[in-house]
């Protein structure tokens, strides 16, 4: 969980905006468009994340990608990019078809939609997600993160 805040923070001081939305069997916003990083207590903040991850539950990917395309769309800017994080198996809690519909939705709105699936329940992403990018290791998230980074 450090690394991503401290990922939230070189976000923050290259001045790309951003919302951070946490999901299982519901979405959870932690963080919205409408607060910069640094009216955000850090720990709280990490205590939340923390806490929602330990509760598990499902896989609900549409839930959470409908409220991920909500939350970006009234946001001005150029380049809009969803970075979609999994570590479990696709839709436990939802129909693939409503998925298949959100990427098409995306696409219309010209909203770039990135899957990154860590760990062994999670490869699915190279199928589902274009681009889908698969990190068996969390070890390995700074570096693939550093490169979505380059590339958005």
């Amino acid at each position: 969980m450090l690394f991503c805040i401290k990922w939230f923070e070189v976000l923050s001081k290259l001045g790309i905006d951003f919302g951070i939305i946490g999901y299982s069997n519901s979405p959870s916003i932690h963080k919205g468009f409408d607060k910069r990083l640094e009216h955000v207590d850090k720990d709280l903040l990490t205590s939340e994340m923390i806490a929602f991850y330990n509760r598990g539950g499902g896989n609900n990917e549409v839930l959470a990608l409908r409220e991920a395309l909500d939350q970006i769309e009234p946001e001005s800017g150029d380049t809009k990019t969803v970075i979609f994080f999994s570590d479990g198996q696709l839709c436990t809690d939802c129909d693939p078809n409503e998925l298949r519909q959100l990427f098409k939705e995306a696409e219309r709105k010209n909203v770039r939609i990135i899957g990154i699936g860590i760990g062994r329940d999670a490869n699915f992403v190279k199928d589902w997600f274009s681009p889908g990018i698969y990190v068996e290791d969390v070890k390995n998230l700074p570096d693939v993160l550093g490169k979505v980074l380059i590339d958005i």
